[in-house]
């Protein structure tokens, strides 16, 4: 299903349709670039992984397509909303918990909140007072009702993750941490409750959508999504599955996807202690092992970046020592002659351009992976600015499609 010109843009095609628009998440892949995947390099049966599985595209596209999934992800965020998307759950159950929730906010609306420590309170810049009252309350109420030991508890989870970010003093469009203006703010005065009546309403519309367009052994349970929070550079997993399909990050700095801000919110409200969600951040204990890379491409990058910036060669290097690592664990979790399909694309940093995909081929090359395909698409949807102060940013990617050999 490729857009009116046959090309990888999609552009004007939706991508949030079913339960991928249950949450937002950053830089999330195509669905329809998985579709197109699975069914041009997929087999009748298989097991799917993908080691940086977001918000879960490749897994309900997999479970789709009639395929077991495997997930994996480092943010546990991700991996709350993959659960909340591949969880089957009966039409009928979904509206039964609608009914109960529904009846939960009636009680909600006539309980007194009681006075909030207010100024001790982690991150009350992201929140006016009374919404982060209803808000916490709202939380309460959810997790001591019944359904949060049923399989309604992710989608719960999920919407009242959407809903924090919905009600916080964050810019709405934007997925890095940007206040609103005081202009704005003074204007801001959202009802948690209603906010997350609509937004749970949705998510049961959505799942009982996708749910009925799920093959029976789906729906049975013999076909299922598995969701593992790990880190993708550390799986250890030895030819397991019969496809790949991921998206390595670009990074998470200043200039790239800010995975970490993004999840900042809603992991505050939903009790899960943050966590250093990025490639870039930090020192690796094992950076050391993992700096003597294939090819000859990445000495030469570093070089250049080094003469500018250091602090920034440096950066860019733990990047793709941690590309380099989950490359090799891709390559061992895959079975002989299984398919992985890599998206990826050039980035700017200090000025200069990155050209990712050209190096993971060069990465690729060191292992058993044969390069089957070389595609380039355009980002014609993007929330990132298009330009950042010193160049272009990412707007394009490749998607590279390799062959394990024997």
């Amino acid at each position: 299903m490729r857009s009116a010109k046959g090309s990888w843009d999609f552009a004007g095609v939706n991508s949030s349709y079913l339960v991928h628009g249950i949450h937002p998440y950053p830089a999330r892949m195509h669905p329809h670039i998985v579709k197109i995947l699975i069914d041009r390099f997929g087999k009748k049966r298989m097991i799917i992984a993908d080691p940086f599985c977001g918000s879960g595209t490749v897994l309900v596209e997999s479970l789709a397509s009639g395929h077991d999934c495997v997930g994996v992800d480092l943010n546990p965020l991700a991996c709350l909303i993959s659960k909340a998307k591949t969880t089957v759950i009966p039409k009928e159950d979904l509206l039964l918990t609608q009914k109960q929730i529904v009846d939960q906010l009636s009680r909600a609306r006539r309980r007194s909140i009681l006075p909030l420590e207010y100024r001790k309170y982690p991150y009350r810049f992201w929140f006016k007072r009374k919404a982060l009252g209803q808000l916490l309350l709202l939380r309460d109420l959810l997790t001591e009702s019944n359904l949060w030991s049923s399989r309604s508890r992710w989608l719960l989870v999920s919407a009242l993750s959407r809903t924090a970010r919905a009600v916080s003093n964050q810019r709405p469009s934007e997925f890095k941490s940007y206040r609103l203006s005081e202009q704005d703010l003074r204007r801001h005065n959202p009802d948690v409750f209603g906010t997350f009546r609509g937004i749970i309403t949705d998510t049961i519309m959505r799942l009982g959508a996708y749910y009925e367009t799920l093959p029976e052994k789906v729906r049975s349970g013999s076909i299922e999504a598995s969701l593992v929070q790990a880190d993708a550079r550390d799986l250890g997993a030895r030819k397991i599955v019969d496809m790949v399909i991921t998206s390595p990050p670009y990074g998470d700095s200043d200039t790239t996807v800010g995975y970490e801000q993004f999840s900042r919110i809603p992991l505050l409200i939903l009790g899960i202690r943050n966590r250093k969600l990025g490639w870039t951040r930090g020192s690796d204990p094992l950076e050391d092992t993992w700096t003597n890379f294939p090819g000859g491409s990445t000495a030469t990058l570093f070089s250049r970046v080094s003469r500018i910036d250091r602090t920034r060669s440096r950066v860019l290097r733990r990047y793709f020592a941690s590309l380099w690592r989950s490359l090799l664990n891709i390559d061992s979790m895959l079975r002989n002659d299984g398919v992985a399909c890599i998206v990826v694309g050039p980035r700017t940093v200090s000025g200069i351009r990155i050209r990712t995909p050209d190096i993971l081929l060069e990465f690729a090359q060191a292992l058993s992976l044969k390069c089957l395909s070389r595609t380039k698409r355009r980002l014609v949807m993007k929330t990132q600015p298009r330009r950042n102060n010193l160049a272009q940013t990412i707007n394009e990617e490749e998607i590279l499609v390799f062959r394990k050999g024997g």
